[in-house]
């Protein structure tokens, strides 16, 4: 979870131009994170303690929720950030003498 806050402040940082790295890279790690804490097999052991008298909130599903929000706010950002590749301007060739240009003097 420490990851996931430290993440989210430094893109909170991006935001503000005080963070420069990429959308891409910021939601690298959060995927990373997620991947950790919505593993299926801790998720069921979560699911089994719901049954035990005095049962407490599912923290992992809850987190592995809000790292997914966290998550696909970040590929927006990346996907709106993301620099598109420039297309060659087209040039005219310069007219030539005979083409109707001449020297006058």
């Amino acid at each position: 979870m420490e990851t996931l806050r430290v993440t989210e402040r430094e893109a909170a940082d991006r935001l503000k131009g005080l963070d420069t790295r990429a959308f891409d890279y910021l939601a690298q790690q959060v995927r990373a994170a997620t991947d950790v804490i919505a593993d299926r097999n801790a998720l069921k052991d979560e699911e089994q303690l719901g049954q035990c008298p005095g049962a407490i909130a599912p923290v992992r599903r809850i987190c592995a929720q809000a790292a997914q929000a966290l998550l696909d706010l970040l590929e927006q950002q990346a996907k709106a950030t993301r620099v598109k590749p420039r297309s060659r301007p087209t040039r005219k060739p310069c007219r030539s003498a005979s083409e109707g240009w001449s020297l006058r003097r």
